[in-house]
């Protein structure tokens, strides 16, 4: 019987999504809009491709990585009532906004998170994690009650 072999660990994105991500991030249209939508912020909007676990919780799970993101803006625990009573992408950028003494952009702010939802999402949870020098969490664990 042989023993089934341990699978090879990834330590970077397959070439097809970098290349995706080279496009995006090499198309000048795409430059101007971001630089437009993202005033202020040390990420990108369209860099949502850099993290594809974070884009695809993004989208799959916006909720919960929005809570996940408030609770880290306001330096505390996750609880259930976060998920519950999602937070909006928009009030957790402003959140970030005013705590990190950033410029207010409401109208490119709203802008942003109806061009794009889930890029919206992705941008608020690598913004924070750069602001605060850690990684980007994207979900978190309620703690119990």
């Amino acid at each position: 019987m042989m023993c089934a072999q341990p699978e090879k660990t990834v330590s970077e994105q397959p070439k097809a999504t970098q290349k995706a991500n080279d496009k995006i991030t090499d198309n000048k249209t795409a430059n101007k809009v971001n630089s437009a939508l993202s005033g202020g912020l040390e990420t990108n909007l369209f860099g949502c491709l850099e993290d594809i676990i974070g884009c695809v919780l993004a989208c799959c799970v916006p909720c919960v990585v929005d809570a996940t993101t408030q609770a880290k803006v306001d330096e505390r625990e996750c609880s259930i009532f976060d998920v519950v009573c999602c937070p909006s992408g928009y009030s957790t950028r402003q959140s970030m906004r005013a705590k990190y003494g950033m410029e207010y952009n409401e109208l490119t702010d709203c802008l942003s998170a109806c061009v794009c939802r889930p890029c919206f999402v992705s941008q608020n949870a690598r913004e924070i994690a750069v602001r605060q020098a850690n990684g980007a969490k994207y979900i978190c664990t309620p703690k119990e009650m």
